[in-house]
């Protein structure tokens, strides 16, 4: 029973009102924004930025086989150099994407014997020669855990949208915003798109009750026991993040199977989350709210009006007189 409950959860996509807000707004910057042109998803954690910038890249750009085109990579960053971010893995990654035939899986001694600059070089061309028109970078937030500064990540993918005319879409978490708005060269490039959780409004809670209802459909619940009814505590625990409430309970389901229980109960869910992995996300989720409500929205300044010199008594208005006059 708990194994058709999960993959009943996992195969059920809902497009919910923030999904699919957050969606038609990066697919219309995808498919209008001039070449070189740097997207930034911002988001909290679980809230569904990968799900949705797949699912972009499926519409705006479907593969095609027949042609030796490759109008879309997506790499995902990771931190490989300790806790730092290393660029030359996330070229080399890039290249392997665009299935550069010097960087397949049976090329890693070739790889690992080249310079970060050769490769970037050669990606310069790659891209140029697939007509690749985007480039993903998703959980784009570890690009800024660098030993240099921390904007120099972004500025290098900045420079590879002007080299190449492609479209640079950064997708994750809200430090992102902390630094993109450190670089002059950036900024005159920059769109950013906000995927929000549900926040605890009227509106946004009658959302959320909305999604609960469907999932409870699907769980075999003890009798009287309901999502609804422990909302306020999957709220709490999941800080208003769909993905998050998802994850919850496939893990409840997983511990009722464990247990070799047949009634999904609360107590599986307080099981199975504890207060400490919700806090680093709640600190995250309080950064990014803070720095969006600090951006201000750009005004033009008013025109001034002209001020007519005002004339004394008897002074004629300094206009030539007709010929002949």
């Amino acid at each position: 029973m708990a194994r058709d409950c999960i993959r009943l959860i996992r195969e059920t996509q809902l497009r919910h009102r923030n999904y699919v807000d957050a969606f038609q707004e990066v697919r219309a910057y995808v498919s209008l924004a001039p070449p070189g042109s740097v997207i930034v998803l911002a988001g909290p954690t679980r809230v569904g930025k990968s799900s949705l910038v797949k699912e972009v890249l499926r519409e705006a750009f479907p593969i095609d086989r027949a042609r030796d085109d490759i109008a879309s990579v997506y790499v995902d960053a990771a931190t490989t150099d300790g806790r730092f971010i290393s660029m030359r893995y996330l070229t080399l990654q890039l290249l392997m994407a665009l299935e550069h035939p010097f960087y397949t899986d049976d090329s890693l001694g070739i790889r690992l014997s080249q310079t970060e600059t050769t490769a970037r070089i050669r990606l310069v061309k790659a891209i140029k020669h697939r007509g690749t028109k985007i480039v993903v970078v998703d959980e784009a937030q570890h690009l800024l855990q660098v030993k240099q500064r921390s904007e120099a990540p972004l500025d290098s993918l900045k420079r590879l949208g002007n080299q190449t005319g492609a479209v640079i879409l950064l997708s994750g978490g809200y430090r992102l915003l902390a630094t993109c708005f450190d670089s002059a060269h950036l900024n005159g490039r920059l769109s950013i798109v906000h995927f929000p959780r549900y926040r605890p409004t009227v509106k946004d809670i009658k959302d959320f009750d909305s999604i609960l209802r469907i999932y409870d459909a699907m769980l075999p619940w003890s009798h009287n026991q309901s999502l609804i009814s422990m909302r306020e505590t999957l709220y709490e625990g999941t800080l208003g993040c769909l993905g998050l409430v998802t994850g919850w309970i496939i893990n409840a389901l997983v511990t009722m199977h464990a247990r070799d229980e047949r009634r999904l109960k609360t107590e599986h869910f307080r099981d199975t989350r504890f207060e400490e992995q919700i806090e680093p996300i709640r600190q995250e989720i309080a950064l990014g709210e803070e720095l969006l409500t600090k951006f201000r929205s750009f005004k033009a300044p008013r025109p001034s009006k002209p001020t007519s010199k005002k004339l004394r008594p008897g002074q004629r208005k300094p206009a030539r007189d007709p010929v002949g006059v």
